[in-house]
């Protein structure tokens, strides 16, 4: 199992996964339609894009890949209904025409990449585990259930082995501070520019923060384990309010930040902490990566660009 096709590996995510995973051994590939940059030349990258079948149909025909990594997605938790319904054949019937094109080429290895922090939507416990009813709040959640929901079928109708991974917040170097997404980074953009940073709600709300090396190498011991049929949720374990996010930030690296507060929004459910006792007990993996050196790797490799 050496072969890794990560689709969506010039993003955030599969940038930092790619390095990690040939550092780790493995021989990968990255599919994506943008260009990908400073990739190490043991990476094989071909552009591509993912929703076009053809592509994707005469890809699997010419490579054998051992295991599938999906990380694509074009909507965020914010999104709204305009949004889903523009964009649902990329990110559920794409979804759904990879797999068959896997399942056609002997391909039948796929971990799709989830979302821990919108799946469960509103939960009164306070960590949350894999087997909590699933009640999305979000069109960004709805889509990844369903998705979820296919990969199963799949499996219980073609025998695909799965790997379904629900990972939190997961911030670190690679991430874009002018992005729509990842508070920690989009604050400290903010300060690095002198603007205020807009916050929905008073702050209380909750979530929970994963370094982006703690992610990718709970992948790589995903794929060491070589379990399959399985669901993980991937975090730290621990929540954090949003203006205890702040408050941590200024005092790490230094400096104030105005804040801007607005009514908060229906898409935001009052907390989100995952429960990582699974994949802790099954895989042995655990996140290793302080929330505090976290901010600081992240503070200093921004603002020295």
């Amino acid at each position: 199992m050496n072969s890794i096709l990560i689709i969506g590996g010039a993003g955030f995510i599969g940038s930092n996964l790619s390095l990690i995973l040939n550092e780790q051994g493995f021989k990968v590939t990255i599919v994506d339609q943008f260009n990908a940059i400073d990739q190490n030349s043991n990476i094989k990258f071909i552009q591509g894009n993912f929703s076009d079948t053809n592509f994707l149909g005469s890809l699997f025909r010419k490579e054998k890949f051992d295991v599938v990594i999906q990380l694509v997605s074009t909507l965020i938790p914010s999104s709204d209904y305009g949004e889903f319904n523009n964009s649902k054949d990329l990110n559920s019937f794409a979804n759904f025409e990879l797999i068959k094109i896997m399942l056609e080429n002997n391909s039948d290895k796929l971990i799709f990449f989830s979302s821990g922090g919108t799946v469960y939507g509103k939960c009164n416990m306070p960590l949350i585990n894999e087997e909590e009813k699933l009640k999305p709040h979000n069109y960004y959640g709805f889509s990844k259930l369903l998705i979820e929901e296919y990969i199963q079928l799949q499996g219980r109708l073609n025998n695909l082995k799965y790997v379904i991974v629900r990972p939190s917040n997961p911030y670190g170097r690679g991430q874009k501070v002018h992005s729509k997404q990842g508070l920690i980074v989009v604050a400290m953009g903010k300060i690095l520019n002198n603007q205020a940073i807009d916050i929905w709600g008073d702050g209380s709300i909750v979530r929970d923060y994963l370094h982006i090396s703690d992610l990718c190498f709970a992948v790589n011991e995903i794929l060491k384990s070589n379990n399959w049929q399985k669901i993980y949720n991937i975090g730290s374990g621990e929540g954090v309010s949003v203006k205890d996010l702040l408050y941590l930030i200024e005092n790490t690296i230094q400096r104030k930040m105005d804040i801007n507060y607005y009514p908060s929004r229906i898409t935001d459910v009052p907390s989100n902490v995952l429960d990582i006792s699974k994949i802790r007990n099954e895989i042995g993996w655990k996140p290793t990566v302080s929330l505090t050196n976290g901010i600081k790797d992240l503070w200093e490799t921004i603002s020295k660009n």
